[in-house]
């Protein structure tokens, strides 16, 4: 090999690392600043007015959600400066995304339930809801999971695409609840009498709202009682005392007053 050709393949191997490590340089230059303005942005993001309005769980979802995004945007910028296709870049970013999502397919739908969730808000933070038999105060919406806290104290943890997607019950949605009752009597009691104690009972319960008026009827004549029904409103957080409050007063008025409260019996007739 003569001293021409390897003054060709040094100037040629010279060039190529120039112009190479340029764009390397560059490209990392892009990577370095870029990261750091990134993480720059999304501090100040944190702090803006516009996002201290935001529910919790949607200020989270949309900081991390524009925090991958600018990282993937300048991770694309970098692989165009090195020289690789950007629409082979974007390719492969897709593609690596469809593989991701067919293998968090779970998952996935959990985010999807939890942009449902924050989005059309069902409900919120502290309020009471039913789902799947279980009962309690939401205490925190994430992107994955919704968690209550149940009257006895227990955690429970719900999928949210099993939330969006099931019946759900937000008892507190409103300020206020009907309370429904019924008592049994025995077939011999006095209707007019049995009418006169269930409304001063109900007169007399403090959580038991004037508006909408409550209502006291006879509503059924079952095999061995008649059942009057009991329907009053009050505040939602007072449900449980009325329930309670209501119950136990109406007993102590029925025995105090000779109402019998009938249980069920079987009469049973030999012949000879």
């Amino acid at each position: 090999m003569d001293k021409q050709m390897l003054s060709d393949l040094l100037a040629r191997f010279v060039s190529f690392c120039a112009s190479t490590g340029l764009k390397l340089l560059g490209a990392g230059l892009v990577l370095v600043i870029g990261f750091k303005l990134v993480r720059m942005f999304i501090k100040f993001l944190k702090k803006s007015r516009g996002m201290s309005k935001m529910d919790g769980g949607v200020k989270t979802f949309t900081i991390n959600f524009i925090h991958v995004s600018l990282k993937i945007l300048l991770i694309v910028t970098a692989a165009s400066i090195v020289g690789f296709p950007t629409a082979s870049v974007v390719t492969v970013v897709g593609s690596a995304g469809v593989a991701i999502g067919l293998a968090l397919q779970g998952s996935l739908s959990n985010i999807a339930g939890g942009l449902i969730l924050l989005i059309f808000k069902p409900f919120n933070v502290g309020d009471f809801i039913s789902v799947e038999g279980e009962s309690g105060t939401v205490t925190e919406i994430g992107m994955f999971y919704t968690k209550i806290t149940t009257a006895d104290n227990r955690r429970v943890i719900f999928p949210n695409g099993t939330v969006s997607n099931e019946k759900m019950v937000n008892v507190s949605a409103n300020k206020t609840r009907r309370a429904d009752f019924l008592f049994s009597v025995s077939y011999n009691s006095d209707l007019d009498k049995v009418k006169e104690i269930l409304n001063a009972v109900v007169n007399d319960c403090e959580f038991i709202l004037d508006d909408p008026a409550p209502m006291i009827y006879l509503s059924d004549q079952a095999d061995s009682a008649l059942v009057f029904s009991v329907n009053v409103w009050c505040e939602c957080d007072k449900f449980l005392n009325v329930k309670s409050d209501l119950t136990e007063r109406v007993k102590k008025a029925f025995d105090a007053n000779g109402i019998q409260i009938p249980y069920p019996q079987l009469d049973v007739h030999l012949e000879k």
